[in-house]
């Protein structure tokens, strides 16, 4: 069984990089929809979701206002 330090993330023992966040951040950004984010990158609509959960606790504040019909930059 693989044992992890008591500061390291799952993002890191994943091998999933703050880049990675960023760039799906910026998909998300430029489609303006997390499924469209998705689609471009093949990975799934919950896999999106966690990396923009992921970045947005890295910086310590939301980055997207969501609403069930669209979402955009938070000011």
């Amino acid at each position: 069984m693989k044992t992890f330090a008591q500061n390291t993330t799952i993002e890191d023992a994943l091998g999933m990089s703050l880049f990675e966040h960023m760039r799906t951040f910026v998909h998300i950004v430029e489609t303006q929809s997390i499924s469209a984010a998705a689609r471009a990158q093949r990975m799934s609509v919950a896999a999106v979701s966690r990396q923009l959960r992921a970045l947005e606790q890295d910086v310590g504040a939301p980055l997207l206002v969501r609403t069930t019909r669209r979402l955009h930059l938070t000011n």
